[in-house]
Formats: C-alpha cells, sequence, structure tokens
C-alpha cells in the first residue's frame, strides 16, 4: 500500500513520523512498525479530517489499501487477512470489507473497505483484531502500504 495511512482502516496504525528515516517516502514510517514505510500519511489525514463527523447525513467512508507481499510471505499475508476480514465484517459500522488478490502478480494484493461513518472506522482501529494484524503484519509487507479515503460521488 503505496499511499498513506488515514486515520481509519488497514492503515490507522501507520501514522507517518516526518524524519523517521526512509528516504523512499519522504521518511514516514509506521510509529511502531519502523520497517513499514508509508506514503501521502497527511495527504490522506488531510482529507480525513474535511469529512464532517458526527451527523447523520455523514458520508460513507471507502478504503482502498494496497500492498505487496515480500518474497515467499503472500500466504501468510492471506491467512492473516482473512481472519481480519471475518472479524471486521461482524463490526456494526462495517458496511463491507473484501481482499483481493491481483491476477496478475500474486503477491499484490487490495482491501476494500467500506464504513458507515469515521466512528466507525475509529472504533475499527482499536479493535484487538485489528491492532493484531497491524502487529502481525509489517514484516509480511514488501514495501510502502498505499491507502486512499474515498467519499461516494454518485
Amino acid at each position: 500500500m503505496e499511499r498513506g495511512e488515514p486515520a481509519g482502516s488497514i492503515a490507522a496504525a501507520a501514522i507517518g513520523r516526518p524524519g523517521a528515516g526512509c528516504a523512499a517516502n519522504g521518511g514516514l514510517l509506521h510509529p511502531e512498525k519502523p520497517s513499514v514505510p508509508v506514503r501521502n500519511y497527511f495527504t490522506s489525514a488531510e482529507r480525513l479530517s474535511v469529512l464532517p463527523t458526527g451527523r447523520k447525513d455523514e458520508p460513507m467512508i471507502t478504503i482502498i489499501a494496497r500492498c505487496s507481499a515480500s518474497a515467499g510471505r503472500a500466504e501468510e499475508l492471506v491467512q492473516l487477512a482473512g481472519n481480519l476480514v471475518d472479524s471486521s465484517r461482524k463490526e456494526e459500522g462495517n458496511v463491507s470489507y473484501d481482499f483481493y488478490a491481483d491476477i496478475a502478480d500474486p503477491t499484490k494484493f487490495t482491501f476494500i473497505e467500506v464504513w458507515k461513518d469515521q466512528a466507525a472506522v475509529d472504533f475499527h482501529n482499536a479493535t484487538p483484531h485489528f491492532q493484531g494484524f497491524v502487529e502481525k503484519a509489517g514484516p509480511l509487507f514488501a514495501g510502502p502500504l498505499d491507502v486512499a479515503l474515498y467519499r461516494k460521488l454518485s
């Protein structure tokens, strides 16, 4: 996943720290897993911060998170992701949570998450199943995470 960790989703725990020592992404690293660089965190966070919060008409949040598994680690990532997906789908604020494998490259994967609102994303990010995934998956990633947040326009 190459874009950056939003304040919610797979990427929630990947809040960048400027100057943390990763030239490929401007020095932004996962705060608890320094071996996992993230890109454009502040861009994603800024996009998230302009969304209205706490209102009934708040738009759903779609998170698309792309990643690549390190050589020989794809099956481990698939197993961990499967557990995360199963648990995340049971959360009250989850609309959908899916995990995709790239057809052309068996080491590339995409999570597509849809959340009722920012409160649901925040809740998800604090769950033991999400925190456990973040802790265990970091070493399995081949490079930076690419995470983007979207709101539906039509």
